[in-house]
Parts: structure tokens; C-alpha cells; sequence
């Protein structure tokens, strides 16, 4: 019995395999499809045959410029614009005739100037950085016969050059070569402001040379008409004073870092000092290198030299209490300020005369609105100011036609301006004291495009710092920049280029002020009296 049992299994176990087998041998016939996982390697589908690589560079751009489009990190923006430029310079390479390219080459353009003024990590310079980029805009200058691609190398190209440090007679010369060739493109407004704001730095630059100037022959003057005795003496008091005041100073900050005061001189000092140094840093030597700076000199050390043979030749008392040293200097320096102020009126002119012309050349640009909107909010004072719009926030309607008998205080802002972000927990302050008394509060966000996240955040933004005032959402693309097309929206009605400002209508429901930002705690009660 107890060995049919095995002989029994083993008969079992090996009809048990036949069948198995037999199976497996069935589903293995060649008329069989093959599995689908191994079919799909060795048979590509029909729409992944049409795929090209410059089909997968283009939509690789198109990512990487929406994701450019989004607030991002110091880091992720740095890796976004390296992969712009880098995926566009590949697709020039692989697809030169692609029409994709023309549309794309501007980015990159935009991108390597992004990644010339970041922090290097390559070891490389901002120098060469810019150097290659006007190589490449040269090349397509003299190679593209795509007109569209060529105005926008030349456009960049001078947007670039104006933007380093440049004289502004001298940004003026170049923004009028680009005027010159296309005189019809909304474009050319802009490059026109960038230089009227160059010349509005050259100006400041010369009203700063003047006063050294006039500084310096006081000093001449004054250490002439003493006595050589009380000369040295106030110099010796002047520098006493002067190193007791700087220990005084130095004493305080480390000390008492926090005296009463000192903080609030610091912050007015350094907000003084700082946009001049930053003014002469970038630009005194390209100033130094134009033809107006050394003939201003000639004419002014001239004037010193035909001075001094005055006074050799004179016997006069005045002549003879300066000393040859002190005539010089003293010429040298009345005759270069009253050449720097005539320097000074005619880029004054010009700057008035720029102005003029992109408001009346160029109606339709975005500068052109903005020019119009600068007179605008000139003119309009003491009239009626009309605003209706939907409250980002709540969704609920807004009018100024509602709010007649308030005053109303209009804040243009943005989630991204620091100092539009600073400026909140005072205006929420404001809010508190003077609501329930009828004045009334209404942002005006320039926050990015819907599609950007510009809404969102702002939404965010409000939630977190409990804003309770109406939001007037704009949704700017400052992208609009590059075409100079008009954006058509209500800051842009007001000339409203730079944020913060604040306008302050009274209960009557006209225009008050344009320039109520910081006067706030001093304007809402005057007007609440009325």
C-alpha cells in the first residue's frame, strides 16, 4: 500500500506538467500577436515618427518662457533664463530658416543681459558677458533679411548701449539712430525716454560739479580776504571739529545704537548721499570722456590763465591779495561753473524738448500715454475723478459716484514693490483712525497677469496682512515694454509709471491731490474740516 502511493503522486504530478505545457505551447503561436510591452520598442506610433527635434526645442522653450512668466526663486529664475538662452541658441543652430527662431531670438537677447547682471557663477564677467551679446546682436545686424528681426536687434541693441553708464547728450545720439531708421515703431518712444531720463542724470551730475565749484572758489575767496594767522586758525578749528563730530558720531552708533535720532539721521544721510555717489560712480568717467567736458575745461583753464596775466600786469588791491596758486584755482572755478550751468540749461532744453516730442510723435505708445497722463493729472486738479470697478476680492462693484461726501485716499501699488509693502501697516493705521470719521481707502494693483499669478498672490496678500479696503486689480504686463504698445488702463490714464503714488480726492468728489504719498496724516484732517 504504502508504495502505490508515490508511484501514484509521481503518475499524477507528471500529467499535471504535459498539460502545462501543452498550454504554453498553444499560446505561443506564431499567428499570436506578441505581447503589447514588447511590440512597443520595435513599432514607434505615428505621431511619435512626426516628432522632430526642433518640434521638442520649441516646446521646450515655450515651457521655459511660461515658467519665466511666474514668481520665482533667485535660483529657479537664474536656471529659467540659463535654459532660455541656451535652448533658443540651440534651435538657431539646428533650425537657423526656422521662423520660430526671429520670435524667439529677442528672449534670449533679453535673457543673457538677465544673466550678464546676476552673480557669476562661471567665472565670468559682466564685461564679456555683454561683449558676447553685442557680438551675436552685430551678427544678426548684418546677416538677418527678416526686417522684424532686424528692428529688434537694433532695438536691443541700443536699449542695451543706453543703459550703461553714458553721457545723456550721448544716449540722445544713439536713441535717434534707432528713431531714424524706424520712425513709425512704438518702440522708438521708449528708447526716446530712456534717454530723456539719462539726460535728467547728466543734469543732476552738473548741478553737483557746480556746486563743488562754487564750493571751492567760496574757500579761495574766503582764506584770500583773511589774515594769513586767522586763515590757520579756522582751518585748525574747522578740522577739530570736524574729527570731534565723526569720534561724537562713531561713539553713539556703537554704544547707544539706539539714541533717539540717530537711526532717522543715518536713514535721511544715507538717502541723500547714496543716489549721488551712485550717480557719479556710473557715470562721471563716461562724462569725462565726451567732447563738452574737455571743452569746458579748455575754456575754463584759459579763463585761469588769462587771469593770472591780469593780475601781472595789474597793480589793483583786489588782484594782489590773491596769490598766483589762488588766482588759478579761483578762475579755474567760477569760469567752470558758469560753463557747467550753460551745459546744464541746454540739456534742461533738450530734455523738455525729447518730452515734448514722444507726446506728440507718438500718441498711441505706451509713452506717449504716460506723457499725456503726466499733463492729465496737472490739469485735472480740483475736477471731478471718476472711478468704477469690480473689487478683486470681493467681487462687489465700486464707485465713485457711491462714495460722493468721503474722502477717498487712492493707492497705486504692487504685492512685489518693497516700498509699496512697506508702506501698508502705516496706511492700515490711517484706515483705523479715520474710517469711521468717512474716509475711505481703494488699491490699485499693479500686480502681474492672471495668467502669471498675479491675482492669486494678490488675493494672498490681502488675506494674510487683512487689508480691508476694495482692490482695483489690473493685471500690468510690464512685458508690453518690449513692443511699446499702450496697456489702455487706468494708471496709464494718470501717467502712473512708478509705484508708489497715492492720490487723495476730497468729499466732493474731485481731485485734491496727485502727490499725497507721506502728507496722508496731514491732508485727511484738512479735508475733513472742510
Amino acid at each position: 500500500m504504502f508504495r502505490r502511493i508515490p508511484c501514484s503522486a509521481n503518475a499524477t504530478a507528471f500529467v499535471l506538467l504535459t498539460i502545462v505545457a501543452a498550454t504554453s505551447v498553444a499560446q505561443e503561436r506564431p499567428d499570436d500577436p506578441p505581447p503589447t510591452t514588447e511590440r512597443i520598442p520595435n513599432k514607434p506610433s505615428p505621431v511619435e515618427s512626426s516628432v522632430t527635434p526642433t518640434d521638442v526645442l520649441i516646446d521646450q522653450i515655450k515651457n521655459e518662457l511660461r515658467t519665466s512668466h511666474r514668481p520665482l526663486s533667485v535660483e529657479e529664475f537664474a536656471r529659467t533664463h540659463t535654459n532660455i538662452a541656451t535652448l533658443i541658441g540651440d534651435l538657431r543652430k539646428v533650425s537657423p530658416d526656422d521662423p520660430h527662431v526671429a520670435q524667439f531670438l529677442p528672449e534670449r537677447w533679453l535673457s543673457l543681459k538677465i544673466l550678464a547682471g546676476l552673480p557669476s557663477t562661471n567665472d565670468r564677467s559682466t564685461f564679456d558677458s555683454m561683449r558676447e551679446l553685442n557680438a551675436e546682436l552685430d551678427e544678426v545686424l548684418k546677416t538677418t533679411t527678416d526686417s522684424r528681426l532686424r528692428s529688434d536687434a537694433l532695438f536691443y541693441q541700443t536699449i542695451f548701449k543706453i543703459n550703461r553708464p553714458i553721457d545723456g547728450p550721448a544716449a540722445v545720439a544713439l536713441a535717434e539712430r534707432f528713431v531714424s531708421e524706424w520712425p513709425k515703431d512704438n518702440r522708438s518712444a521708449e528708447v526716446l525716454h530712456i534717454a530723456v531720463m539719462k539726460l535728467h542724470t547728466a543734469w543732476y551730475l552738473r548741478v553737483a560739479i557746480i556746486a563743488l565749484f562754487v564750493v571751492i572758489s567760496a574757500v579761495v575767496a574766503m582764506t584770500a580776504c583773511r589774515p594769513p594767522s586767522n586763515t590757520r586758525k579756522w582751518l585748525r578749528l574747522g578740522i577739530l571739529f570736524g574729527l570731534l563730530g565723526i569720534g561724537l558720531f562713531i561713539l553713539l552708533h556703537t554704544t547707544y545704537p539706539h539714541f533717539p535720532g540717530l537711526r532717522k539721521f543715518e536713514a535721511v544721510a544715507l538717502e541723500a548721499v547714496l543716489p549721488l555717489n551712485r550717480i557719479l560712480e556710473a557715470n562721471i568717467l563716461s562724462f569725462v570722456g565726451t567732447y563738452r567736458f574737455w571743452l569746458i575745461i579748455v575754456a575754463a583753464s584759459t579763463t585761469a590763465l588769462l587771469l593770472v596775466a591780469v593780475r601781472q600786469r595789474s597793480e589793483a588791491a583786489p588782484f594782489q591779495r590773491f596769490s598766483k596758486m589762488r588766482q588759478l584755482i579761483l578762475g579755474f572755478s567760477l569760469a567752470g561753473a558758469l560753463c557747467f550751468s550753460v551745459d546744464t540749461y541746454l540739456i534742461s532744453r533738450q530734455s523738455t524738448e525729447v518730452t515734448r516730442r514722444i507726446a506728440q510723435e507718438y500718441p498711441n505708445s505706451l509713452r506717449g500715454r504716460l506723457a499725456q497722463g503726466e499733463t492729465r493729472k496737472r490739469e485735472r486738479i480740483g475736477e471731478p475723478f471718476e472711478l468704477e470697478f469690480t473689487d478683486a476680492i470681493s467681487g462687489q462693484v465700486v464707485s465713485m459716484k457711491n462714495l460722493r461726501g468721503k474722502v477717498v485716499v487712492v493707492n497705486f501699488w504692487a504685492t512685489w514693490c518693497g516700498p509699496c509693502v512697506g508702506e501698508i501697516p502705516e496706511l492700515k493705521q490711517l484706515y483705523a483712525q479715520y474710517h469711521d470719521q468717512g474716509v475711505e481707502f481703494i488699491g490699485v494693483s499693479h500686480d502681474p497677469p492672471e495668467n502669471a499669478g498675479g491675482l492669486e498672490k494678490l488675493k494672498s496678500f490681502v488675506d494674510k496682512e487683512q487689508i480691508p479696503w476694495p482692490q482695483y486689480y489690473l493685471g500690468r504686463d510690464d512685458r508690453t515694454l518690449r513692443t511699446g504698445s499702450p496697456q489702455n488702463d487706468f494708471s496709464e490714464l494718470w501717467g502712473i509709471d512708478g509705484i508708489p503714488v497715492i492720490f487723495l480726492i476730497d468729499p466732493s468728489g474731485n481731485l485734491y491731490s496727485t502727490e499725497a504719498r507721506g502728507q496722508l496724516d496731514t491732508l485727511i484732517p484738512r479735508l475733513l474740516k472742510k
